[in-house]
């Protein structure tokens, strides 16, 4: 009697309730799964499940393993005849394509790249790059006390290079000093000489 219980006290022990809720819970819980352990592929739909050096295989030498499945066999025939217009279809396509050959496609390929060739080189706009201006500064020597800074140049970009999709001004580049006053000294005499004239 006392055996029993013993067993009764442990039964009614609070903490042994819990633990063989949380047990049944996991073992339920593991048979629910929807898939099995002795699978190695997952079910696809009309999938193969073979060996990565088996697929490889069958994929260098064109093989479907598939044909020779007698159930994928009637599975295919059934979409053939449900599908006919579809397969008719790709069939005469693929007639067509058989027919044109590449010699078909070649000239009027090289005709029209030409003629967008030509279109790029005679556009009257054609993108030019600007090149940045940079300006040079002499900086003179100063001695500092121990130190002493050696004359040297600074470079300075003054705008960024930038597209321009028309035509470029030109920049009239003026003559030097002593060329200006021999012009200037020559348009005096010409207009000196045309009052000469004149009078």
């Amino acid at each position: 009697m006392a055996a029993v219980k013993e067993i009764r006290k442990s039964w009614l022990w609070p903490g042994f309730k819990i633990f063989s809720l949380l047990v049944w819970a996991l073992l339920a819980g593991c048979g629910v799964t929807p898939y099995k352990s002795e699978f190695t592929c997952p079910p696809t739909y009309e999938g193969l499940c073979e060996s990565p050096i088996d697929a490889y295989r069958d994929s260098v030498h064109g093989i479907d393993p598939r044909k020779f499945d007698p159930e994928w066999q009637k599975r295919r025939k059934k979409w053939e005849e449900k599908h006919r217009e579809l397969l008719s279809a790709r069939k005469q396509a693929k007639r067509q394509a058989e027919n044109a050959t590449q010699a078909d496609f070649a000239p009027n390929y090289r005709a029209q790249l030409f003629e967008e060739l030509k279109g790029i080189i005679s556009a009257p706009e054609t993108p030019v790059l600007l090149p940045p201006k940079v300006m040079r500064a002499l900086v003179l020597g100063t001695p500092d006390g121990k130190i002493y800074v050696a004359p040297h140049y600074v470079f300075f970009i003054l705008d960024e290079p930038r597209w321009v999709l028309r035509k470029i001004p030109e920049r009239k580049i003026s003559p030097p000093r002593k060329a200006r006053d021999r012009k200037e000294s020559e348009n005096e005499k010409s207009t000196d000489e045309r009052i000469k004239e004149v009078d």
